[in-house]
């Protein structure tokens, strides 16, 4: 019975463990799909944040290239006013000679400065423009590398869990001993009963013949003592022979003497 209670034992812990590891795996399968969710509504928002990133630089670019139109358009403008103006005073009317040359080529010197001043604008905002460009640019790559990084790598789950160290059946070896040592106990407790119950029996007997000679001891003192005291030995049963014939017989009891009472008891 113990043996199978053992049985039942690891088995039913072993049950426990199972059950527990089954509850483990669960757990981490909703885990693992949390994870996985959080993470993929975080590579959403970061695509999001990425298309941002870009038509924000995009708008910035337009607006620096519409600047740029309108510089260019300007510049245009003062050329063609800067020609306009040049043609009209390279005129010098009825004179002639060198002053007539000076004041007809100063129309000419004036429209080229103007041009020259339009020009050099438009050169150093392009310079500007271009420069302004580059800034936004790495500043959108910075921006988007700094998205990508926070979600390019997904979710790292772990180890699954490790399953159970299961118990293994109690050895039967130990309930065999037990069986044995059982049986050697009654064994061995059945032969001191029945030594014991052989004792008392003999004792019993050796006590029944020890009263027995007690009682005729006493008859006997009964007798004499009639028979002293001048009463009729007749009446009272008393016979001389026997008498004598049991004071002969007769020895102090001693029962520490009797050879079957220290036979029983060595």
């Amino acid at each position: 019975m113990k043996h199978q209670g053992q049985k039942k034992a690891v088995k039913y812990r072993n049950r426990a463990k199972l059950q527990n590891f089954k509850i483990e795996n669960e757990k981490y399968k909703d885990q693992v799909m949390i994870r996985n969710n959080a993470w993929k509504n975080e590579v959403s928002a970061a695509e999001v944040e990425l298309d941002n990133i870009f038509k924000s630089t995009y708008d910035q670019w337009s607006k620096d290239d519409a600047e740029m139109d309108a510089i260019l358009l300007n510049h245009s403008f003062t050329t063609e006013e800067a020609i306009i103006a040049m043609h009209k005073g390279s005129y010098a009317g009825t004179m002639t000679g060198r002053t007539a040359g000076r004041l007809a080529a100063k129309s000419s010197v004036e429209a080229g400065r103007a041009i020259s001043k339009s020009m050099a604008g438009v050169i150093l905002n392009q310079k500007k423009i271009e420069s302004n460009a580059e800034v936004i640019r790495q500043q959108a790559n910075a921006k988007q590398w700094k998205a990508w990084e926070a979600v390019w790598r997904s979710p790292v789950h772990g180890h699954t869990p490790r399953p159970p160290q299961l118990e293994g059946k109690p050895p039967i070896g130990p309930m065999l001993m037990e069986i044995a040592i059982a049986g050697a106990g009654a064994y061995l407790g059945g032969t001191a009963r029945a030594s014991s119950m052989s004792k008392d029996t003999k004792l019993t007997e050796w006590l029944t013949k020890q009263t027995q000679k007690e009682a005729a001891g006493q008859q006997f003192n009964q007798q004499m003592n009639a028979a002293v005291l001048g009463q009729d030995t007749t009446s009272s049963g008393l016979n001389l022979a026997g008498v004598d014939s049991y004071m002969t017989k007769q020895t102090p009891l001693d029962i520490t003497r009797d050879p079957w009472v220290e036979g029983l008891y060595r």
